[in-house]
């Protein structure tokens, strides 16, 4: 249910940054990253159904997850430059609240019977409709991240 957008051809970048890492507070790749996720998990919570007569927990379900390198697939275990984060809804395994554990019926749909309810896609949309606006986040923060980290170390007379 979670899509993933990616970004590759970042190795020399990261070569760049794990030079001057020491002297750069963060990880400039991550924070934008992050920020990447902001466009789709807000078209998406906008995107979502609501049946008006109950009170809906899946838009607040909605939110991002840093995926640890342990758990990544085998195409990210090749040395990239990688960091991967789920935009999903989220199931809390402690108590229903906020929980989308229903998310995938409402994307895809219930067919049959007397439960049968129409798909009400809004991932997938929200994927579509946020791929330019997520792309320029992250170039944005990645941009904002080195240049306040430049300024850092020329006031330092690092740079």
């Amino acid at each position: 249910m979670s899509e993933q957008i990616r970004i590759e051809g970042l190795k020399e970048l990261e070569k760049a940054l794990r030079e001057i890492g020491p002297m750069i507070k963060g990880n400039p790749l991550r924070t934008a990253a992050r920020a990447m996720t902001v466009p789709l998990i807000e078209k998406a919570q906008e995107l979502v159904y609501t049946n008006p007569e109950t009170d809906s927990n899946l838009a607040r379900s909605i939110d991002k997850k840093l995926i640890p390198v342990s758990e990544r697939d085998a195409a990210t275990a090749k040395g990239d430059s990688v960091e991967v984060f789920e935009v999903g809804p989220r199931r809390k395994k402690s108590s229903r609240k906020d929980s989308g554990w229903y998310a995938h019926f409402v994307e895809f749909g219930i067919s049959g019977g007397r439960g049968a309810q129409p798909a009400r896609p809004f991932m997938r949309p929200a994927f579509e409709g946020t791929k330019n606006q997520m792309i320029d986040a992250f170039t944005g923060k990645l941009k904002k991240s080195l240049e306040t980290a430049r300024k850092r170390l020329v006031k330092q007379g690092k740079l």
